[in-house]
């Protein structure tokens, strides 16, 4: 069986169904995703915390090291005497963490707060690390007999042996540590307390975070003391426990995934259901068109009608302009509706056109309709079939559609050579400018409503509105201003004293071509004039019970 001859609403079920699965999956998939995502963030941040305090307290143990240095490191004449010993084994029982302190003089130990003054002094091993501040460092080093052998840091002749426990308060489940001493000069690094987690020092000045295959890592450099702190845990460990929070995230996930594919079939099925049933309303002449009045300022006379293109769906009501233009416009059959309805308008209009010379009629055309040569021979058709003169006849551009400016100004020229008119519309909002405009040589610009709207207000574009219409006529540019829905934006504009042409629902809004053969009528007779608000002006208007048709 062919795929064309399978009803669309047989497929429906099928497709949403199919959707609705893959975009559960896709949810779930990314729910776990985001999950472990978070999971390993908060373990990051845990790391950087840890990281922190375990720096923090080696800056404090550096301190006190430092102290002791201070102490007993300025020239004395108290070396070794009892005094001195008496003094070092007062500090060392007052330190939790310093278990001994020795005098050292040209490489030999000579005495240590723990075992008195030596008989014999003791050479100081040949291997060590100097540490940027110029101390020795000793890995594992014993300063007595009966003390215990740890880290030994000496520098000025004290050496202070540290407890090799001294970071054991700070171990964590799961977590893991090393404490790192860290010369620049020479790239040496040299570990004094926790685990030897395989860290260098261009690991620790350059890479902050770090992950493995199976291991999240987090570095932290102190220049104060030229530590550096490496914490890490096992990924495995990061899931561990976390697997009702991790399938938490996977079910979210799928319902997001289920949610976003059931909207994304509604949107979907709801437009590619409109570009049909579009399609078809155009191929069978569905829609219609409505004109609104251009009406001349200061004499207030109709001069023309702005054709507005409409569609009612039956059993829907009226579908947006702007949706369904821009349906056309994506799926590349707005030409089908530009033809459409230039040749409505034309047909409807023609009578009406030809019995008054004077009168115009303006058609929106898209920017791709100005490079299609079926565009013109059906405009050349139209005129021709109607006998509309081609000056009654203008096509309003948007500033967007001109941002290719070699193509608009080449359609243009060839819409001139027909002698139509060319108008720019909603200007102020896009793309172009007024030396732009002149460039394209366009005939009029259609100023945008918001611009009127904001006349009597504080917005900025109030202020735009007679600039924008001083420059226009320093320039040479006919305009019509778009909106005028209120006597006070009405008299605003006539006490410019600029001539202009302007439209809005101040004079009624798109009706029927029959009712504007009947304004035109009344105006032809001097016949005054009730708009939809109920004020009287000077020209066009129904007749004694029709008022309400000016809103149709």
């Amino acid at each position: 069986m062919k795929l064309e001859w399978i009803d669309r609403k047989q497929l429906l079920p099928a497709t949403v169904a199919i959707v609705a699965l893959l975009s559960t999956a896709a949810g779930v998939v990314g729910g776990f995703a985001l999950g472990r995502a978070v999971l390993l963030r908060s373990a990051s941040a845990r790391l950087t915390e840890y990281a922190d305090e375990l720096s923090s307290y080696a800056l404090r143990y550096g301190a006190e090291v430092g102290s002791v240095w201070d102490m007993y490191g300025a020239p004395s004449a108290q070396f070794c005497s009892p005094a001195e010993i008496a003094s070092m084994r007062s500090s060392v029982f007052r330190s939790p963490q310093i278990k001994d302190i020795g005098r050292t003089r040209n490489g030999s130990l000579y005495c240590s707060a723990i075992g008195g003054r030596f008989s014999t002094t003791t050479s100081m091993p040949s291997e060590y690390m100097v540490l940027a501040n110029g101390a020795q460092f000793y890995r594992n080093l014993s300063l007595s007999d009966v003390a215990i052998n740890g880290p030994v840091l000496e520098k000025n002749g004290v050496a202070v042996l540290v407890s090799p426990g001294a970071f054991d308060y700070w171990a964590r489940p799961r977590l893991h540590y090393a404490v790192l001493i860290v010369n620049q000069a020479n790239g040496k690094v040299q570990r004094i307390a926790g685990e030897d987690l395989g860290a260098t020092a261009s690991c620790a000045l350059t890479e902050p975070e770090a992950r493995s295959a199976t291991t999240l890592y987090n570095v932290l450099f102190r220049d104060a003391n030229k530590t550096c702190v490496v914490t890490s845990e096992a990924i495995s460990q990061v899931w561990a426990g976390e697997e009702q929070a991790i399938e938490g995230y996977g079910v979210l996930g799928g319902l997001v995934g289920l949610s976003f594919g059931l909207a994304s079939c509604f949107v979907f099925c709801r437009r590619s259901g409109l570009v049909q049933q579009l399609r078809r309303a155009i191929r069978k002449k569905e829609l219609f068109v409505v004109y609104q009045p251009l009406i001349d300022l200061p004499s207030r006379k109709i001069v023309g009608v702005e054709a507005l293109v409409r569609w009612i769906q039956p059993g829907r009501g009226p579908v947006p302009p702007d949706l369904f233009i821009r349906i056309a416009e994506e799926y590349g059959f707005i030409g089908e509706l530009t033809k459409l309805v230039l040749s409505i308008a034309t047909n409807e209009l023609a009578d009406l056109m030809r019995k008054y010379p004077h009168f115009t009629l303006s058609v929106n055309v898209a920017a791709s309709d100005l490079t299609s040569d079926a565009f013109y021979c059906n405009l050349e058709k139209q005129t021709s079939e109607t006998g509309i003169r081609p000056g009654q006849l203008a096509f309003e551009l948007t500033e967007r559609s001109t941002a290719d400016l070699t193509t608009v100004r080449a359609a243009i020229e060839r819409l001139h050579l027909l002698n139509h008119k060319i108008h720019i519309d909603d200007f102020g909002t896009g793309f172009s400018n007024l030396s732009y405009l002149n460039e394209l040589a366009a005939d009029v610009i259609k100023i945008d409503r918001i611009f009127i709207q904001a006349i009597g207000s504080e917005a900025v574009t109030a202020s735009i509105l007679p600039q924008m219409l001083a420059m226009t006529e320093a320039l040479g540019f006919p305009v019509v201003v778009e909106g005028v829905e209120t006597e006070r934006q009405l008299h605003f504009l006539e006490s410019t004293g600029k001539p202009m042409t302007v439209q809005g629902f101040y004079f009624g809004r798109a009706v029927s071509a029959a009712i504007v053969g009947e304004w035109m009528a009344a105006e032809e007779n001097k016949t005054p004039v009730i708009n939809m608000y109920g004020h009287r002006l000077p020209s066009f208007v129904p007749k004694p019970g029709e008022i309400e048709r000016l809103g149709a």
